[in-house]
């Protein structure tokens, strides 16, 4: 069993990878580099022009497994259960790449029986998957005004000490974070 207690939760900066530059992906991955973190992104056909990132110096990998073997941090904002599936678990999937006590935060609009299914899979790959749907989209997408909303089972983690760590990984992107379902053991 995955012990939060052992993450990694110091105020040392963690590599954050994302997968999903779209219209709300790129605002996100904009203001994590805004505000001084290291990003690297998915290449991905469906992504908005990255000649901005790239410029600040955001790096890119080509499949999801690339992109688990190097990041901490990992955010999903594709755009439904379908596309989180694949990404997690398709060919070159990030679950085969995954590093021990990698974070997912999956932003996308899913459905939570899903969702449940795919955090029982990351965590026997010895991560964690946080669910943090999105709400407030803005036509300045870098603007740090989105709403998140999390839900997570932390496991040997007090619940409060979990959503401190996670509410502080989340506010990189998000100015409003509320917890949800956060439960103990």
């Amino acid at each position: 069993v995955l012990c939060l207690k052992r993450l990694n939760t110091d105020k040392k900066m963690k590599k954050i990878g994302m997968i999903g530059i779209g219209l709300m992906g790129l605002g996100i991955a904009s203001n994590i580099v805004k505000h001084g973190h290291a990003l690297t992104v998915m290449e991905h056909a469906g992504n908005q022009p990255l000649e901005s990132l790239l410029a600040k110096g955001v790096k890119t990998v080509t499949t999801p497994k690339a992109l688990g073997a190097e990041a901490d941090i990992i955010l999903l904002c594709v755009t439904g259960a379908a596309q989180v599936e694949a990404v997690l678990t398709g060919p070159d999937g990030l679950i085969q790449g995954l590093k021990p006590e990698t974070i997912i935060i999956d932003c996308s609009t899913s459905i939570p029986s899903a969702t449940q299914q795919l955090a029982q899979q990351v965590h026997k790959a010895g991560g964690v998957m946080i669910d943090a749907a999105m709400t407030r989209t803005l036509a300045m997408p870098e603007v740090k005004e989105r709403l998140a909303v999390m839900g997570a089972e932390p496991s040997g983690m007090a619940p409060a000490a979990f959503a401190a760590f996670v509410r502080a990984e989340l506010a990189k992107y998000a100015k409003v974070v509320r917890e949800a379902n956060i439960r103990a053991e």
